[in-house]
């Protein structure tokens, strides 16, 4: 700590014992020779002679930063878990909903093919286009929700990151360099989610670097951690992690701007909604990640990110968890009927629609109690369903999962899929763990279901 500012400190505690006024502990915040500002708890106590008169001043100098920004990153926590829980709330029923307008706009569009009417068919067109719109805003406010939880697979970073920081990039003046090493480990995670990770950042970097010319650079490599590592706002555990830095030399954030930059709604851009980098600190500490920033005004802005790596150990365990999974499994496409399990009528109805154009037969239920019932009775008739679609979220009834593992435990061949547009279960992440073939995502259309119906391992 410079002379100047050991001398300000002095003379402040001195005048607090000399006025013997207000309180006896207080903070500091002081910057050292590397400029890094530190957060300091002072308590004065007296110290007394033999006679017990006043002698001088006991003071204790605590280093609160660390505890500080981990305290901050609790709060800033809560706040997105408060906006989570509206937004969760809100998402399962729109996508519900938009499930059922943007099913029946498909449909009408395969009936209508033929129709030479172009009017009818752009109509058609801008429908889907503006559902299509309103999913993505609901995708991006469930990322602050438990309802956001990532469904895993295996991600190449170094591919994933050239895609989308080019496609971000076309058509601007701005270049970009991504360098990677060759055994880089890939990681376990939610593509579409960790895409959106990219292109936010991508996006935060071309408005900070503007009309001037600029660069992105991006670097990833491997780091195995043998210990916990105390980071600023909380400990992330020990274990192998995949480091992205993130880099652009634009005008760089000031230090009043920098601690709020991930806080939902906060933004320093006219154009701004406040929402991207929040994004993409929710996103990565679901991931299991950390994403710390370092910025100066004039000198750009670098963001660090770790996520959990997936090694060859992992990926060999998870595949032979799987495959002792799957053993019992083999379902002969013969009964073409598929049970439905979903507690909007609008999903049913749709869902249904779509499997009867594809010639499947339809038994559609309201909630998990029933399905398990249901397909019990065909079982146990020897005329077992082909597939079942289930609900993960029934409010205040069975939900998919207890279902899934009830029918499981009564027909091991049975194929199941998890439909889902929200949920904070586990099921939604490791769905295969759980009984499930395929991950129905809410709002779909008739491709995502013959997709997942081509999917199915049974």
């Amino acid at each position: 700590i410079s002379g100047e500012n050991v001398t300000d400190i002095f003379a402040f505690i001195r005048s607090i014992v000399r006025e013997g006024k207000g309180s006896r502990i207080f903070e500091g915040r002081i910057k050292g020779h590397d400029s890094a500002e530190k957060i300091l708890m002072f308590t004065v106590s007296p110290l007394k002679g033999k006679d017990k008169s006043a002698a001088g001043e006991v003071i204790v100098v605590r280093d609160i930063s660390l505890e500080r920004a981990r305290t901050e990153n609790r709060e800033k926590m809560d706040r997105l878990e408060a906006l989570g829980l509206l937004a969760g709330g809100i998402a399962h029923d729109f996508n519900n909903l938009l499930t059922g307008i943007m099913g029946n706009i498909d449909l009408l569009s395969n009936v209508l093919k033929e129709n030479s009417d172009e009017r009818v068919t752009r109509w058609l067109k801008d429908a889907r286009t503006a559902s299509e719109r309103a999913g993505g805003l609901t995708r991006q406010l469930l990322t602050f929700s438990k309802g956001g939880i990532p469904v895993m697979q295996t991600v190449s970073l170094s591919q994933l990151i050239k895609d989308t920081v080019s496609f971000v990039l076309s058509g601007s003046t701005i270049s970009y360099e991504v360098s990677y090493q060759e055994d880089l480990w890939d990681v376990n995670a939610d593509l579409d989610q960790l895409s959106q990770v990219i292109q936010n950042l991508a996006i935060n970097a071309l408005q900070a670097i503007g009309d001037r010319a600029g660069k992105i650079r991006i670097v990833l490599k491997n780091v195995a951690w043998r210990d916990d590592q105390q980071l600023p706002e909380f400990t992330l555990p020990a274990g192998d992690y995949v480091e992205i830095i993130f880099s652009d030399n634009g005008g760089g954030i000031d230090s009043d701007s920098l601690p709020r930059i991930f806080d939902p709604y906060y933004t320093t851009k006219d154009s701004g909604h406040g929402l991207g980098l929040a994004t993409v600190y929710s996103i990565i500490r679901q991931h299991g990640g950390y994403l710390g920033v370092e910025s100066e005004v004039g000198r750009g802005t670098d963001f660090k990110i770790y996520l959990p790596a997936e090694t060859v150990g992992q990926v060999k365990k998870r595949a032979a968890e799987s495959k002792i999974n799957r053993s019992e499994r083999k379902r002969e496409k013969v009964q073409k009927s598929i049970l439905l399990m979903d507690d909007e009528s609008a999903v049913l109805d749709v869902l249904g629609d779509m499997l009867m154009e594809m010639g499947y037969s339809v038994t559609a239920v309201k909630d998990g109690g029933e399905a398990v019932r249901v397909y019990k009775e065909m079982y146990t008739a020897g005329r077992p369903f082909y597939a079942a679609f289930l609900d993960l979220s029934v409010p205040g009834e069975m939900g998919g999962r207890q279902a899934a593992e009830e029918i499981v435990s009564l027909d091991p061949a049975a194929c199941l899929v998890a439909a889902s547009g929200y949920s904070a279960d586990a099921s939604l992440t490791h769905y295969r763990e759980y009984g499930f073939s395929c991950f129905l995502k809410k709002p779909f259309i008739m491709k995502d279901v013959e997709e997942c119906l081509k999917e199915l391992e049974c």
